[in-house]
C-alpha cells in the first residue's frame, strides 16, 4: 500500500470517527427526546421545554458532558477538512456517506452508554426518575445523520472555496440547510443566547469554545496554501 493510499485511508477512518462521536450525542438522548415529545403531545408545555432544552444540551456538550461545547461540530470540522482531497464530486459522496454509515454504526453500537449517563445526568438536573418511553430511535439517527451530512457540506465547501479561491462551492450550500430547520425540536438562538451568558460570567469551557472557533479556523487557513489548481494539503491537482 502507497503512502498516500495509506494517508486517505487514515484520514477517512478519522471522519469516520468523527461521525461516529456526532451521531452519538444523537442517540444518547433518544429516551429523553420521547418524554419531553410526550409532554409537547399533551400540552404540557412547563414540562417538554425544559426536557428538550436538556436533550439539545447535552447533544451539543452544553449540559456538563463535555470539555468543549459543540464537539461534535469540532471533530467532524477538523476531520472533513483534511479528508477533503482533490477527487472528483461523486468520490466525495460515495466515501463521505459510507464514512457516515459506518459511524452511525458504531454510535448506535455506544448508544447504551451515552443514553445511561445522559439518563443520570438528566435525573440528577430534575430530581426525577426519566420514564422509559418506546422512541424511534431510526428518526433521531436520521436527523443526527442528516445534520452531519450539512455540516460536512459547509465544510468542504469551505475547504474548496480557500483552495479554488472562489465563492462557487457555497453555492450548494443553503439547499440542505433549509430542510434542516424543519428537523429542530429547539432553537439555536437558545443554544447561542446559553453560550454567550455562560461566557459573559467567565465559565472556562463556554470562553475555550468561543476561543477554539478562531483557533481552529486559524490552523485550517495555516495549513492549506491557496494556489490556483492545486491543493497544497495533499499535493493533488484540484478539480473544478
Amino acid at each position: 500500500m502507497t503512502t498516500d493510499r495509506v494517508r486517505a485511508t487514515g484520514l477517512w477512518l478519522a471522519l469516520v470517527a468523527a461521525d461516529a462521536l456526532f451521531l452519538w450525542m444523537f442517540l444518547s438522548v433518544v429516551q429523553l427526546e420521547a418524554i419531553g415529545q410526550a409532554a409537547r403531545g399533551a400540552s404540557e408545555t412547563w414540562t417538554a421545554r425544559p426536557v428538550l432544552q436538556f436533550v439539545a444540551d447535552w447533544r451539543h456538550g452544553m449540559a456538563g458532558n463535555s470539555p468543549l461545547y459543540m464537539p461534535g461540530f469540532f471533530a467532524l470540522a477538523a476531520a472533513a477538512w483534511y479528508w477533503t482531497r482533490a477527487q472528483s464530486l461523486s468520490r466525495l459522496l460515495i466515501h463521505g456517506v459510507c464514512a457516515l454509515g459506518a459511524g452511525a454504526c458504531i454510535a448506535w453500537l455506544a448508544s447504551p452508554i451515552g443514553e445511561a449517563a445522559a439518563t443520570a445526568a438528566f435525573e440528577r438536573t430534575f430530581g426525577v426518575n426519566a420514564a422509559r418511553l418506546s422512541s424511534p430511535v431510526w428518526q433521531a439517527g436520521l436527523v443526527g445523520a442528516y445534520t452531519a451530512a450539512c455540516w460536512t457540506v459547509f465544510v468542504v465547501a469551505s475547504k474548496k472555496a480557500l483552495v479554488q479561491r472562489t465563492f462557487r462551492p457555497f453555492a450548494v450550500v443553503p439547499i440542505p440547510y433549509v430542510a434542516l430547520v424543519f428537523t429542530r425540536t429547539w432553537s439555536v438562538n437558545g443554544l447561542l443566547a446559553t453560550w454567550c451568558v455562560r461566557a459573559a460570567d467567565g465559565d472556562p469551557i463556554a470562553v475555550g469554545s468561543f476561543v477554539a472557533i478562531p483557533v481552529l479556523t486559524a490552523i485550517f487557513v495555516k495549513t492549506t496554501r491557496r494556489k490556483p489548481g492545486h491543493d497544497a494539503s495533499h499535493g493533488l491537482p484540484v478539480l473544478r
